[in-house]
């Protein structure tokens, strides 16, 4: 993580009330970040809460304390965080597709879409954990990633389609593929690329 955006979420989650400090010393918010993300970061032995609390110097149960609290505080300002393209961020964007492409006809496009699978640390219990597996045999969540390719800065994300699900499968979840009307223009097209950028048939 770019620490200047680690920055800004620190400073994002320090303006909400489970982050201000009420008595004692409590733990700053970087380092309950710091511990969260490493946590969210890594899966297998490595995200073991007594491993994290060992390299943190914190207890175990600070650990998952800690987690929590951030995820809330990352969902509490979801709004604030992720939020759809403006106009003039759209037409800086064309502007950039179009100078980086030299193709004209793909100036309308101003967002990119990509997917990932996130490993999850340990495998859903109560008998669902196959339906997580995914085709490199680990289990997973497939998330969906909208942004802007000028700034990389997420404007719509879906999460949920799990295990094998494909990228189509799972943008096909998503709320912008839903509601095009609501975030497209009217007459726009998704237009597919390959790894190289190269244009695939719809």
């Amino acid at each position: 993580m770019e620490p200047g955006a680690f920055k800004a979420a620190a400073a994002a989650l320090r303006t909400l009330p489970a982050f201000q400090s009420r008595r004692g010393a409590p733990a700053s918010v970087e380092e309950k970040l710091s511990v969260a993300l490493f946590r969210l970061g890594h899966d297998g032995q490595a995200a073991s809460a007594e491993q994290i609390a060992a390299i943190a110097g914190c207890d175990v149960g600070s650990v998952y304390n800690w987690i929590v609290a951030v995820i809330r505080g990352m969902v509490a300002l979801e709004s604030y965080l992720v939020d759809w393209a403006s106009e003039e961020e759209k037409e800086q964007a064309k502007d950039w597709i179009e100078v980086r492409s030299g193709v004209p006809e793909w100036r309308d496009g101003f967002a990119t879409v990509d997917g990932t699978h996130v490993n999850l640390a340990w495998a859903p219990g109560l008998g669902h954990g196959e339906g997580f597996f995914n085709r490199k045999h680990r289990n997973s969540l497939n998330v969906q990633l909208v942004a802007l390719p000028t700034t990389l800065r997420i404007i719509s994300y879906c999460i949920g389609p799990r295990g094998a699900t494909g990228d189509q499968s799972a943008w096909a979840e998503s709320a912008v593929s839903q509601a095009p009307y609501y975030y497209l223009p009217s007459g726009a097209r998704r237009m597919d690329l390959d790894r190289q950028g190269l244009p695939l048939p719809c």
